[in-house]
């Protein structure tokens, strides 16, 4: 095979102008070798400079239009997506994805995570599905390649969706621990600094602390919170309802709504911010109220940490499904390790 005496990121720059027909993966698997030694797992044209073409080396890239871009210089190339060609199990994930994001909680036990009659664990289903999701696509894609072309070696640079919800250093732990349960060598040639840090995870919607921000929000929510109580004590009372939506189903319901024979009650943060939404809320007497993250005494924190304790020493059974393993490595190092049970702890 030729010897590249260009870095393979410049030959993308240089050929940057040329228009070829995107190549297939169908089309790409029928050229490969039935078997390889190794896999060089990437996601930046960068990566690859210093790696000569192989035939004994697989190069998974985790960019499709990279891949697009090195194919030709590295036939021995492919979508990292291709693993998927390779699955013949069935089961229901597509269905119930979405159920499992609490799984962890009842294998820990829920009563261990039990504040204020609320479970924190659950707090945080959202997240953990997004994370399962991640879990799964790289699980799913990964690992038939290793079983198909029965490598040995696995080089690597980065492995990620093309939503990144993992952070640098939980990626490369969770292709490590693949590698190493399969008794595979695993070469970690990752850079920190090179990563791509335009993720999507909880690492990037931290939380504004601007002391002018917070103030002027507090006020925003408790002057409307009083006048809409002062707005509604004008009025006849009626029974109350607590109106527990998202910001696009509630103004179809405050459009409709006209002083009929209840009080909504309504999280003043779901109202859309527009005049007419807030003067028709404040006219019609519905209850505006603000809530906000309350602080925690020295018995509160305690119990927290008692919850964390919990977790962190809880011992996982061999027969514990893997991905319910790995929901609880998660929660682990990305919520307790990096203090942020105590948001829950808050809100609550």
């Amino acid at each position: 095979m030729a010897h590249l005496n260009i870095a393979p990121s410049e030959l993308i720059r240089m050929n940057e102008a040329t228009t070829t027909a995107p190549k297939t993966v169908e089309s790409a698997l029928l050229t490969l070798n039935d078997s390889y030694d190794r896999l060089i797992l990437v996601s930046q044209s960068e990566q690859l400079d210093g790696i000569q073409p192989d035939e004994a080396t697989l190069v998974i890239v985790c960019d499709w239009l990279l891949w697009q871009q090195i194919s030709s210089i590295y036939p021995h190339s492919i979508f990292y997506e291709a693993g998927m060609k390779f699955r013949t199990a069935d089961d229901d994930l597509g269905e119930t994805l979405f159920l499992k994001a609490n799984d962890w909680v009842y294998a820990v036990g829920e009563e261990k995570m039990r504040f204020m009659g609320v479970v924190l664990g659950k707090m945080y289903a959202s997240e953990m599905t997004r994370a399962n999701i991640n879990y799964y696509r790289i699980f799913r894609t990964l690992v038939p390649l290793i079983e198909n072309f029965n490598v040995r070696e696995i080089i690597y640079f980065d492995y990620r969706n093309e939503i990144n919800f993992f952070d640098y250093a939980f990626r490369k732990n969770l292709i490590r621990t693949l590698a190493e349960e399969r008794n595979l060598s695993f070469i970690d040639k990752s850079n920190e600094d090179d990563d791509n840090k335009h993720t999507v995870g909880p690492q990037s919607s931290t939380k504004q602390t601007d002391s002018l921000r917070s103030f002027l929000r507090h006020t925003y929510g408790f002057t409307l919170q009083t006048l809409s109580r002062l707005s509604s004590n004008l009025q006849k009372p009626k029974p109350r309802v607590a109106v527990l939506v998202n910001s696009n189903l509630l103004k179809p319901l405050l459009d409709g709504f006209d002083r009929h024979n209840v009080t909504p009650i309504i999280n003043l943060l779901s109202v859309p911010k527009s005049f007419s939404a807030i003067w028709k809320s404040l006219r019609n007497g519905t209850i505006l109220f603000y809530s906000r993250e309350t602080s925690l005494n020295i018995t509160d924190l305690d119990k927290i940490q008692v919850i964390e304790d919990s977790i962190q020493s809880f011992e996982m059974p061999k027969n514990l499904a893997p991905a319910i393993q790995f929901s609880i490595d998660y929660f682990k190092k990305q919520i307790l390790e990096k203090g942020r049970l105590v948001e829950a702890g808050r809100a609550v």
